[in-house]
């Protein structure tokens, strides 16, 4: 493309460029039909998204994708009514983050403020047929955010269970669940909204994608802490006994719940720990101590292990 010299204009000393509309006007229509395309939480590549593409849009012809190095992407369609369907359809998901559409303008900038404000499908359950037309589903939507669009199936009223919009839905603000309408005839009666996705949006570090109040905390695990020495059990109690040159010694390891169920034979006991029964012991009142009744293997008059202390 070839381009001309055009001598700038010059006010109070500064240069001044204007541009007229005869100059944007062939641009303007070249960019009619495109939308802006983003993942929230992740940079895609230009290949996965053409294959997102070709699978997921395979109803309509395959539009030109521009990439933008700020990490969105301008899709480009062959006509306004392919546009249409793509908008009417979702929502749209990749390597499991959501897609994001939106029509492209003249003023469009990928800032903070435009991820706080997605466009969202909103579903109106058991709406009233005669609720159905453009101007009633534009209020109503309006109340949520700005609308866009509708499907397909409300549109031409194939499916009326409920209603289906896309709105433009600013995140940082509390989701409306219900909506007071008052119809023609003057009767009130309140609207449930349900959201077919949302995301999670912080309120305390303003980031969207995660709720720092909603991260759960670990729970520090639960260590048992060994007594060296028995010096009075209780009932319950499992003991491990280690001979040694000075005499038997005794360690605590754990403490058994009782749990007592019915059974046949009343001279037993089933002991269960955490809901698992672990044995089942006679009634006795004073506890058992397991001992080892082997002592440490020696050679001799040596020491133990057989090795003199000069070796």
């Amino acid at each position: 493309m070839a381009v001309d010299f055009i001598a700038p204009n010059v006010i109070d000393g500064d240069i001044e460029i204007s541009i007229d509309d005869t100059d944007v006007a062939q641009e303007l229509e070249f960019w009619e039909n495109a939308m802006i395309l983003f993942a929230l939480g992740g940079n895609l590549t230009m290949n996965a998204v053409k294959k997102f593409m070709e699978s997921s849009w395979n109803f309509v012809v395959l539009p030109n994708l521009y990439y933008n190095e700020a990490g969105y992407f301008i899709v480009r369609f062959r006509s306004y009514e392919d546009m249409e369907k793509i908008m009417a359809q979702g929502p749209y998901f990749i390597f499991g983050k959501p897609i994001f559409l939106k029509p492209w303008s003249p003023d469009f900038e990928i800032t903070e403020d435009v991820l706080r404000v997605l466009p969202i499908w909103i579903t109106l359950p058991n709406l009233p047929l005669h609720l159905w037309g453009k101007s009633s589903i534009s209020k109503i939507s309006s109340v949520v955010g700005k609308p866009i669009t509708t499907d397909e199936c409300t549109a031409k009223k194939l499916r009326i269970s409920y209603a289906r919009v896309l709105v433009e839905v600013d995140i940082t603000q509390k989701p409306r669940d219900t909506i007071c309408i008052k119809d023609h005839v003057g009767k009130k009666f309140e609207q449930k909204i349900e959201y077919e996705w949302r995301p999670s949006y912080c309120h305390s570090c303003l980031r969207v994608g995660h709720d720092c109040s909603q991260q759960k905390t670990k729970q520090a695990p639960k260590v048992w802490k060994m007594k060296e020495k028995a010096e009075e059990l209780k009932q319950g109690e499992i003991v491990e006994t280690h001979n040694t040159t000075a005499g038997p010694s005794h360690t605590k390891i754990g403490v058994l719940e009782e749990h007592k169920e019915a059974s046949t034979d009343e001279n037993w006991t089933m002991v269960t720990k955490k809901g698992k029964t672990i044995m089942a012991t006679p009634k006795n009142d004073n506890p058992v101590l397991f001992t080892n009744p082997f002592t440490h293997l020696r050679i001799g008059d040596g020491p133990i292990g057989g090795h003199s202390p000069d070796k």
